[in-house]
């Protein structure tokens, strides 16, 4: 995982109300308070499927684009090796 879903810095149980707090932006910034269902539904939507790509290549590092210079032979495609 590069980069998680949650801050653990941001997150505070509001025990009185039995809910989940979640601070937005710097320490003095908004706080959303929402029920640990609703939480959990949240943070498990950032979980991808089986089999499914997050990370994408495009441009010069693209499969297709380093297929093409292969075949073509252009030297000055060539310094991507």
């Amino acid at each position: 995982m590069i980069r998680p879903v949650v801050s653990l810095e941001r997150l505070e149980f509001i025990e009185p109300e039995g809910r989940i707090g979640y601070r937005i932006g710097r320490k003095d910034g908004d706080q959303e308070s929402m029920d640990y269902l609703e939480f959990i539904a949240r943070a498990t939507s950032h979980i991808q499927d089986k089999g499914q790509v997050m990370v994408r290549y495009y441009g010069l590092y693209a499969n297709a684009f380093r297929g093409k210079a292969k075949k073509t032979g252009d030297p000055a495609l060539r310094v991507l090796r």
